[in-house]
């Protein structure tokens, strides 16, 4: 019989995750929200007048869809 052979794994946790330290994920965090802050502040009335236009089409398609669908049963023998 073979002996008795146990392996102990032993689970390493590395300092640096993907060859970045605490230091660069922290500087990247702080650049990932500015740029953030930046898109945020960027919206303004163009955008909120083309998403307003965008739900007037929406809601022009929708009354176009039912007004088929209320056609439909209409039919002519």
């Amino acid at each position: 019989m073979a002996g008795n052979t146990s392996a102990t794994l032993e689970r390493v946790r590395p300092d640096a995750v993907g060859g970045l330290t605490a230091a660069d994920l922290d500087l990247l965090g702080r650049e990932l929200d500015a740029i953030r802050q930046e898109v945020l502040d960027a919206r303004g009335d163009r955008d909120a007048a083309y998403i307003r236009r965008l739900v007037k089409v929406q809601r022009i398609i929708e009354l176009g869809s039912r007004a088929v669908l209320l056609a439909s049963r209409r039919r002519v023998p």
